[in-house]
């Protein structure tokens, strides 16, 4: 992809009636166009530069999730484009609420399961997180990236079981 070009991506979700997930994937590369051209998007699916230990090849099937893209500046080293972090979700035909974290990495292209589950995951003390009930696997739910004091948080709203 050139420096600078806008990306947009999809991932899983599921056939009419919440059933049938996947986990097929695609980046599309936003193009302006010119006076000659109308915008349109290129689309494509990365082939993984290398194959870390935490490469998983492929994310689990889920519809109902949220994908969330975190900078760089707060990912792990080995980020340096930053990364996708889809959370939640349902499997089996909308019958199991997922409550894992997987990443994909916007350098390598790589697929990681980082949490299996999401009772696992560190919260900052004094959270509503805290709550283990409040914490269960979701679907349906929204997720955003926010910045506070030059930290980074993933704030999950909503969703249901």
């Amino acid at each position: 992809f050139a420096v600078g070009s806008s990306l947009v991506m999809t991932f899983g979700g599921a056939q009419g009636g919440y059933n049938n997930e996947n986990n097929r994937w695609s980046i599309g590369v936003l193009c302006e166009g010119d006076s000659a051209s109308e915008p349109n998007i290129l689309w494509g699916q990365p082939k993984p530069k290398t194959r870390s230990a935490g490469d998983q090849g492929l994310p689990t099937a889920r519809g109902a999730h949220s994908a969330t893209y975190v900078p760089a500046r707060f990912c792990p080293e080995g980020y340096p484009e930053g990364q996708v972090v889809i959370f939640g979700g349902h499997s089996h035909d909308c019958s199991q609420s997922l409550s894992s974290i997987e990443t994909l990495n916007l350098d390598s292209w790589s697929w990681e399961q980082v949490w299996t589950d999401w009772l696992d995951v560190p919260c900052f003390p004094g959270s509503l997180a805290e709550d283990r009930e409040s914490r269960r696997g979701r679907h349906g739910h929204t997720a955003t990236f926010v910045e506070v004091d030059g930290r980074g948080y993933i704030i999950v709203v909503g969703g249901g079981e």
